[in-house]
């Protein structure tokens, strides 16, 4: 885009001056005893001159409206392009991150739980410690008091053979 026509576009309007030139050379072997009005003739090559720079001018400014249209066109496609090359960036960034916290959470809870369950162990070790002896003397107890109702029990028993 250098603000220059195209090619073709530089060829046509050269092809028309030539063919203007043309005719005004034909006309005057035609007629060459006619009277040149010289002034005339110049503004009339100026009226077709200007004629032909505005239609040269014009395919110019559509072809370059053309080309510009083009490439905005060709922008919006690769912007959108980009756009979704960066969605799709932020989307699996955003996955990756989730993960990595999700790992990190898991791992912390794991670890808390751990924690817990150790320190659930502990208090009972600590109260089975505690309790162990109680249940000893407890049991010791009970089984004194069977004992005692056994012997108790043979002895009624004993006496109940003698009478």
């Amino acid at each position: 885009m250098s603000g220059l026509p195209s090619r073709a576009t530089a060829i046509k309007g050269a092809e028309r001056a030539v063919a203007s030139a043309a005719e005004a050379l034909n006309r005057l072997k035609a007629n060459p005893d006619a009277a040149i009005d010289e002034a005339a003739l110049q503004g009339k090559q100026k009226e077709e001159m200007d004629a032909a720079l505005r239609a040269l001018q014009s395919e110019a400014d559509s072809e370059l409206e053309a080309q510009l249209q083009e490439v905005k066109e060709r922008l919006a496609r690769e912007k959108a392009s980009r756009l979704v090359e960066a969605e799709e960036k932020l989307e699996q960034a955003i996955a990756e991150r989730l993960k990595e916290a999700e790992d990190k959470l898991r791992q912390e809870a794991q670890g808390r739980l751990d924690g817990a369950k150790k320190l659930a162990e502990a208090k009972l070790e600590a109260i089975m410690a505690e309790a162990r002896p109680k249940i000893e003397a407890s049991l010791a107890d009970q089984l004194h008091d069977l004992e005692a109702k056994a012997t108790a029990a043979r002895a009624a028993a004993g006496v109940s053979k003698k009478k």
